[in-house]
């Protein structure tokens, strides 16, 4: 219908990407900055990329963060996946 809205995430899925790492509230930059490191470090952990690792690549870079007790939960909790 034309008066609903999709996040951004899911838009770039229905365009066709196959996995897609989104937010679902805004997130402070250090703390994306984190995370795109530790998830493109598990992501391509061999060399390569692959989106079929995004789930588990996005877990354990969440995973990291999980033990900064300074950074706050809404911070740690932001992060969703979708896709493949």
């Amino acid at each position: 219908m034309p008066y609903e809205v999709i996040h951004l995430a899911a838009s770039l899925q229905f365009a066709g990407v196959q996995s897609v790492v989104g937010t679902l509230w805004s997130v402070n930059d250090s703390t994306v900055q984190r995370l795109v490191e530790a998830f493109y470090r598990h992501l391509c952990r061999d060399g390569t990329m692959n989106s079929k690792r995004a789930a588990r690549a996005l877990h354990r870079a969440v995973q990291s963060l999980a033990g900064d007790k300074d950074m706050p939960l809404d911070q740690r909790i932001v992060f969703m996946h979708i896709g493949i």
